[in-house]
Order: structure tokens, then C-alpha cells, then sequence
């Protein structure tokens, strides 16, 4: 069980959260399905799937929502290319690597 300010979330097992908002009657449950080789099916609480491509190393890198195949797709940068901007302050300001998401289009 975790609890932040907005929400408390209870984990059954690693596939399973139930989370009740702040305020909301109502809980929200989110189920994860391991699809193998890092990929997973998401089914949200209003009956949604999201499907999460891994790269080869079994990360999710794409994910696309079933209903209307929009993607999200997260990119990292080579550690090198963060280290030249990051602030030097000592080694343990190093930073290996940066990611964000970028919402990109069906193909």
C-alpha cells in the first residue's frame, strides 16, 4: 500500500493497483499483463487497454492506446549527450541518462 496527498493505492500481487483519489467515491483498479519479453497489455479502470512495446532490453520504449492508436513514444538521450550539458559539481552529479515522452501519430 503507498499513500501520497492525492491518492492511496493498493498493489495486489505486481499485477493488480486499486487506487482512491482524494475526495473520489470511488476506487480506480489498473491491471498489468506481462506479454513476454518486456511488453505488457494495460487494461485501465473504464475498460481501455494500452499496449507497452519494450526495446531489447525489456524496457517499455511505445505505447499505444487500442482504441484509437495514438502513441506515446519515450526517448533517452546517450549518456554522453547529458553529460555535456549537465552542471559539474562533483561525481555525483553525474547524470547517466534523460527520458521523456513525445505523443507521436499512427503511422
Amino acid at each position: 500500500m503507498a499513500r501520497t496527498p492525492d491518492k492511496t493505492t493498493l498493489y495486489l500481487g505486481d499485477k493488480t493497483e486499486i487506487s482512491l483519489a482524494k475526495g473520489a467515491e470511488r476506487p480506480e483498479a489498473t491491471r498489468y499483463m506481462p506479454l513476454g519479453g518486456g511488453h505488457q497489455a494495460v487494461l485501465a479502470d473504464d475498460g481501455s487497454y494500452t499496449i507497452t512495446l519494450a526495446d531489447h532490453h525489456a524496457t517499455g520504449q511505445l505505447a499505444i492506446t487500442t482504441n484509437d492508436l495514438a502513441m506515446v513514444q519515450r526517448r533517452a538521450l546517450p549518456s554522453a549527450a547529458v553529460e555535456a550539458t549537465a552542471p559539474r559539481r562533483g561525481p555525483e552529479a553525474r547524470v547517466s541518462s534523460t527520458a521523456s515522452t513525445t505523443p507521436t501519430s499512427p503511422a
